[in-house]
Formats: structure tokens, C-alpha cells, sequence
């Protein structure tokens, strides 16, 4: 089963079979325990409850639901930010995939430019910032990949990737390099004449 947010989908899925999902359904229709105010459960959802624990398929269905969980923490655990997010799951798996024995390990990747400024993403740029030493970011015009996307994105530089100790450079500067004019028009990227 492919790990994303379609698999989480599977969370949401319910725990009981067909006969049991519809009894739910009419009680919820009936809406009889909403109009109480007391702690006691009404007897309707009690019996509806008793038969679902004994319903051989409600409860494979919801051994199921239990193991799919289970492996979604398990590849969801695996990753330092703890973060469901495509873009920060691609740059953790791109440190992943260095080997810090190399002293030369180094990545180029190309990222949205959000990633360098929105607040959602602090705990991904501190990760950034402390297993590696970021060379330079080039931004990149904001048509430069239209017309597939048009966000703006930047080329992000890093050297002394998972580098600990005395290997690891402190970072005294970044350089920023934008790229204004990269020779096409902006709103068809045809190549300008003259």
C-alpha cells in the first residue's frame, strides 16, 4: 500500500460491517442521544454496540483498520520532523539518503520558494541549517517551470551534508543569487528576439 495521505484515508474508514454500519447510521438519523443530557449511553447505541463487538467481520474489520495504522506510524516514525508534507518528506529523504562517512556529501535540490520563508516550515529549515552547510540559494524567475508550475522556486546548494563534530563547517554566510531575466518572456517562455 503506497504512504501518503490517501492511506490515511483508510483512518477514517469505518470499523464495522454493512448491517452494522446502517444500524449506526438510523441511530444517528434518530439523533435520540443527542437530546439526552445525562452520561448514560441510550440502550439503542448500547445493543447496537454489543452486536458489533460480537460480529466476526466487524471485528476483522477493524483488526484491519488497527495493522493499516500501525505501519502508517511506523513509515510515518521513521522521519525526524514527524510532518505528513510532501516538500519537507522529499528534503528528509534526500538527508536520508547521504552517507555520512563521505566528507564531500553534498545536495542541489530545487524547492519551492516557500520553504525558505512560511512559518510552517521552521522545524524543516533549523533541520537544514543544522545537518548541513548551505552554500548558496539561487532564485529562480517565477515562470521558470510554467507552463508545468508556477510557483516560484529556488535552487538550494548544500555541502558537509550529516557532517557532526569537527567535520561540520560552522555557516558563516549564505549567498543569495536572483535570477531576474533568464532570457524568455514570462508569460509564454518563448525566447525573446533581438
Amino acid at each position: 500500500m503506497p504512504f501518503g495521505l490517501g492511506s490515511l484515508a483508510e483512518e477514517n474508514k469505518p470499523t464495522y460491517c454493512r448491517r452494522h454500519k446502517f444500524s449506526h447510521d438510523e441511530h444517528k438519523k434518530a439523533s435520540c442521544c443527542g437530546k439526552e443530557k445525562s452520561k448514560h449511553k441510550c440502550s439503542q447505541l448500547s445493543t447496537i454496540r454489543e452486536e458489533t463487538k460480537e460480529c466476526l467481520e466487524c471485528q476483522k474489520l477493524a483488526q484491519r483498520k488497527k495493522k493499516i495504522q500501525e505501519e502508517i506510524n511506523e513509515r510515518y516514525n521513521k522521519y525526524y520532523l514527524n510532518s505528513l508534507n510532501a516538500n519537507s518528506l522529499c528534503v528528509e529523504h534526500c538527508f536520508k539518503a547521504i552517507d555520512s562517512t563521505n566528507a564531500n556529501a553534498r545536495i542541489v535540490m530545487i524547492i519551492p520558494q516557500g520553504i525558505l520563508t512560511d512559518k510552517n516550515f521552521t522545524k524543516l529549515r533549523k533541520h537544514i541549517y543544522d545537518n548541513s552547510y548551505v552554500e548558496y540559494i539561487i532564485a529562480l524567475p517565477q515562470f521558470a517551470f510554467k507552463p508545468y508550475a508556477e510557483p516560484h522556486a529556488v535552487i538550494l546548494c548544500l555541502t558537509n551534508v550529516n557532517q557532526e563534530g569537527e567535520k561540520k563547517k560552522k555557516q558563516k554566510e549564505i549567498w543569495y543569487f536572483e535570477v531576474k531575466d533568464d532570457g524568455l518572456y514570462k508569460n509564454s517562455r518563448e525566447e525573446k528576439k533581438g
